[in-house]
This record gives C-alpha cells, structure tokens and sequence, in this order.
C-alpha cells in the first residue's frame, strides 16, 4: 500500500483496516491506485458544485470512501452517494463503517443514502441519472 496518499492517520488506518476486513470477508476491494483514481474522477466531477454517484455493490464501504474523500477535497459542495449492498452482513458493516468515516472527516455535505436491495433490481427501477456510477458487483449478475 502506497503511504501518504491520503495525509491524514486516521483516514490511513480506517482505509487499511477495511481493505483488510474485505478479504477476510471473501471480497476482493479495489487497489490503492483504484481508488486513487476513483478519488481524482469523483473531484472532478464535484467541480460542478454538486454530485450525485453511485456505488453498486459497495461491500464493507473501501471503495464508497474513496468517493467520499474525492468529494472532500472541494469546499461549498453538496454530494448524495448511494450505496447499495444485498449482503445483509455486509450492508450492516457497510452502514458501521461508513458513518464511522463522516465523523471522523466531519463531512457534513455529504448525503449517503444506504440501499440494501440487489444491484440489478435497483438499476432496474431507477428513473434519473447518476454524475458517476461505480458498479462493482459480482460477475455472474
């Protein structure tokens, strides 16, 4: 893991922790570098003043905090990310994990809506656009 990335130590720690708990939950998270660049996309889009993104199959949170930090960098923004999970374990830590990281950043301009529904059936009756849609869900689906 590339140090540094992210410059504050408590982001760091929470970041590894969850990248770790993903495996030891079977699920495969995102690289650094991935995330990295799921950060940079998620400013650049948040350049517009407001964001609305998605992250479909968001497992226990590793790459939702990656939009959220990329959401961080810009003040006077308003973001709505939602997050769907169909693992009810998963979704739990999920919404744990997430909250865990809005209070220790204090982003209060970021909405997080959690969906514990499956990713297709949710695409499937949705009636809007997202500005950036993260789909990371198994590939059988």
């Amino acid at each position: 893991m590339r140090k540094h990335l992210v410059r504050n130590k408590n982001i760091e720690k929470f970041l590894y922790r969850i990248y770790r708990e993903s495996f030891n939950e079977g699920i495969r998270p995102i690289s650094r570098l991935e995330g990295s660049i799921l950060m940079t996309l998620t400013t650049l889009i948040c350049l517009k003043g407001t964001a609305t993104l998605l992250d479909a199959g968001a497992g226990l949170g590793f790459s939702t905090a990656w939009l959220i930090l990329g959401s961080a960098l810009l003040p006077n923004i308003n973001v709505t990310i939602d997050v769907v999970e169909y693992n009810k374990n998963r979704f739990e830590k999920l919404v744990s994990n997430i909250r865990e990281l809005l209070n220790t950043t204090q982003l209060k301009r970021v909405r997080i809506n959690y969906i514990f529904e499956d990713v297709i059936e949710y695409l499937k009756k949705i009636n809007y656009q997202y500005d950036l849609a993260f789909i990371d869900i198994e590939k059988h689906q």
